[in-house]
Parts: C-alpha cells; structure tokens; sequence
C-alpha cells in the first residue's frame, strides 16, 4: 500500500509512505480521525493496523472465513466495523485486538460499511441492496432501506452525520435523512455501478466514482452533477475530499490516482 502527502503543489507527488506486510489482495483502508494510525482489510481475512508516519505494521486481527470485507473505523478510533460474506456487520475492539460484537443482517453479504462522524450510527449496505442504519451504542436496527434492488458497494455519512449516502450497482445515489431513516433525495447520472463516495467536510458537496470511468461532483443543494471528470481510463473504485475541501483524489483500476483543484 502506499500512502501519498497531498500539498497544493502536486508535481512532485510521490508516495511518502509505504504500507509493507499484507499477505493477499487489499479490499479497503481506513485512517483514523487524528491520522494516528491506518487499518486495512484484506482477502486473507485479516484485519492489520498500520503506522502512517514510518509505514510499520502495529498490531493485527484474524477475522476468520469469510467474516471481513469492506471496513471503518468508528468516530473515537476504538472499534473496526467490518462487513462480510455471512450477513453480518462484526465490531472489532482496536485494544483488545479481538472481535467484540456482531450485529446481524437478513441478507448474505454486506458489501459496504459506513460510521458516522457523531458516534452515533453504523452503517451497511448488501448484495441484494438493502441498506441498513444502526444504532451504534445499542447495536440495534433503526432503519432499513429495499429502495436499491441491486448490491450496494459504497456509504458515506456526511460532515454532520444527518445524511447518508449510499451507492448502487442500479447507479443510483440515494440519500438518506438519518434522522427519520427515509430518503430526502436521489441522484442519477452514472451509467453504471456507483463504486465510491465522499462527502465534503463542509457539507455542500458529494463525489462519487464508478464503473462507467466517471468521476462526478454533486451540488447537494440542487441534487445535480455539476462536474463530470472522464480522466480515468477504466472503473474508478475510490474518490475523496480533503479535510479543507479545496482539492479531491479518486483511484482507479487504471493504476491512476488523480487529484483535482476544486478551486478552479
């Protein structure tokens, strides 16, 4: 893995650090709100955490079969939340280095998995497109979604954690008002699998990726796609703001990762 320093001047833009030691294929990452540290999911159904500033391993979790997919970690840095191939979404202890909870689902696989910046909500969304808002101190069941009818890939809670996004493969990008548990809006514009999304920290703004080698920047007040980046040669599986929201990055199955000036 490799992890890249992004500056307003990108010219230079080389990796800073190298994440060494994932046996197979890597399926996700996520770092902590303090950049103190970084975890990983993989196909060898490990979950690792990493040093960010020397790239160093820290500590690892063995999942089991099956049981790790997509994973975030929660608004305090204390627990992983993973999805899996069974149904579940599992919560794993960052101190303890073990499995601590297990909230189950009525589908086969959860794709994706989201933690919402207040602490307060989790996340899934599944093959068959359900989408699901937990509770996160109670571990209960708040809101299902059937809206989608095909695998949800990608969740993200906005800013402010009143909004949730979800991506479908039916290319649809719903959002969810966490509050009531019902969709507020829908954007469409991709014209294929929804594989990534951002929200941007003050609160405007969605970005999304996709199968269709699109980037889109959403203005979430008129809930339309006010710019389309074709840059990507291939299906772009991940996009994100940066912390001040003045540029962007996506990454690609092209071996490309490309970052963009919102400012222009």
């Amino acid at each position: 893995l490799f992890m890249y320093g992004v500056g307003r001047n990108t010219e230079s833009f080389k990796p800073s650090t190298y994440l060494k030691g994932q046996q197979l294929g890597v399926i996700s990452i996520d770092i902590a709100g303090d950049g103190s540290f970084a975890v990983t999911s993989g196909l060898d159904c490990v979950i690792r955490g990493w040093d960010v500033q020397n790239g160093q391993p820290l500590w690892t979790i063995d999942s089991g079969p099956l049981e790790v997919w997509k994973v975030a970690l929660t608004a305090d840095a204390k627990m992983v939340v993973s999805g899996s191939q069974s149904g579940a979404v599992n919560l794993y202890s960052v101190d303890e280095r073990e499995k601590v909870g297990s909230i189950s689902t009525e589908d086969s696989f959860v794709m994706s998995v989201a933690t919402s910046a207040d602490g307060k909500y989790i996340a899934s969304g599944s093959k068959n497109g359900a989408v699901y808002l937990f509770d996160a101190a109670s571990q209960t069941m708040v809101a299902k979604s059937d809206a989608h009818k095909m695998p949800v890939r990608a969740l993200c809670f906005s800013a402010d954690s009143k909004l949730l996004f979800s991506g479908s493969d039916d290319g649809l990008i719903n959002v969810f008002d966490t509050a009531s548990g019902t969709i507020a809006s829908t954007l469409s514009g991709h014209k294929s699998w929804v594989l990534s999304l951002s929200a941007s920290m003050e609160g405007g703004w969605a970005m999304s990726g996709s199968s269709d080698k699109t980037v889109k920047l959403w203005d979430l007040r008129s809930k339309q796609a006010v710019q389309t980046m074709e840059e990507h040669k291939e299906q772009v599986w991940g996009v994100a703001f940066s912390p001040d929201g003045h540029s962007a990055a996506s990454v690609s199955d092209d071996c490309s990762l490309l970052v963009y000036d919102l400012d222009n």
